[in-house]
């Protein structure tokens, strides 16, 4: 596993982390303060604060490992939490919640899967097919008499 980040830091920026040959890892002597938004796989065995975004649609994997943390939202397609979290998930695709895992905050997800000793502090919400594929609302107009039909 390659470390991309691995020291203390007291960056508020958002930070981009490219796709690679391997996961990205914030190691456990790390603490990334600002924004996340990647592709591909990341690891988390240090702490965040700030919210973590993958690309809608893509294969993109977050991994919270044990005594890893994070302080914010998570909008990622597929979600493994084996340490901390507290702020709100989305996972469109899966999340897992391992034994370890602990979420402070609501989850919304299209399929879960919690092992014995997880714990949620917070509401389950299942996503319908239409939310976790994200497709857009479809606005039908009228030309006669201008009527407005939403479909979401």
């Amino acid at each position: 596993m390659r470390n991309i980040l691995n020291k203390k830091s007291g960056n508020d920026a958002t930070s981009s982390i490219p796709r690679s040959g391997g996961p990205a890892l914030i190691s456990t002597a790390a603490t990334v303060t600002g924004d996340i938004h990647f592709d591909g796989e990341l690891v988390i065995e240090g702490a965040v604060i700030g919210n973590i975004t993958a690309e809608a649609g893509s294969e993109a994997q977050l991994r919270v490992a044990e005594g890893g943390t994070v302080e914010g939202d998570i909008d990622v397609p597929l979600v493994v939490v084996d340490g901390t979290v507290n702020g709100n998930i989305r996972a469109v695709k899966h999340i897992e919640l391992a034994a370890r895992g602990i979420v402070n905050g609501n989850v919304s997800y299209h399929l879960i899967e919690m092992v014995m000793g997880s714990a949620v502090n917070g509401a389950l919400a299942r996503l319908k097919e239409r939310e976790s594929q994200k497709e857009p609302d479809i606005a039908l107009v009228q030309s006669d008499d201008y009527q407005l039909e939403s479909t979401g």
